[in-house]
């Protein structure tokens, strides 16, 4: 019964973000709507619901092994059974935060003021830098190899 509800849980989530990113790419036709702040933000609002429909199957399970705990004759089983209701108390907590977060990051690109487009990427010079001396990394087509250079900034 529980898979049913998680499965309907996830279809209601990918409509979610489906329903709400096509108006987004019907508005810009001149703009990918894979670079839109609304889409983003569906998806994550569609992850948030997912994570607390998790985190509420895993809270009914952690329960329901509790109370086979509670009723138990056997030290053995009664081991097993507590440990695996804590580990389900523990991935709960764990769905909890993740669905807050991704909640929040959904509300935060749904009602930023910035633009409607995410920014473009950071180009980065070099692929790691320490102390002033960089390394970076470029692939030399002609040679099909790798070229490695090291770079000094003071």
């Amino acid at each position: 019964m529980h898979s049913r509800k998680r499965a309907f849980a996830l279809a209601v989530a990918c409509i979610t973000i489906f329903v709400s990113a096509i108006p987004a790419q019907a508005q810009k036709k001149t703009k990918d709507f894979l670079y839109s702040k609304k889409f983003y933000g569906a998806l994550s609002l569609g992850a948030s619901i997912w994570f607390f429909t998790e985190a509420h199957a895993s809270r009914n399970d952690a329960n329901d092994t509790f109370e086979q705990y509670r009723t138990t004759t056997s030290s053995q089983t009664a081991g097993d059974l507590y440990k695996e209701s804590k580990s389900s108390d523990t991935r709960a907590a764990i769905m909890l935060g993740l669905g807050l977060g991704t909640l929040a990051y959904s509300v935060h690109l749904f009602l930023s003021d910035e633009g409607e487009e995410l920014p473009p990427p950071e180009k980065k010079a070099n692929l790691v830098e320490v102390k002033g001396i960089g390394l970076a990394v470029n692939g030399d087509l002609k040679s099909r190899g790798v070229r490695l250079n090291l770079n000094r900034a003071f």
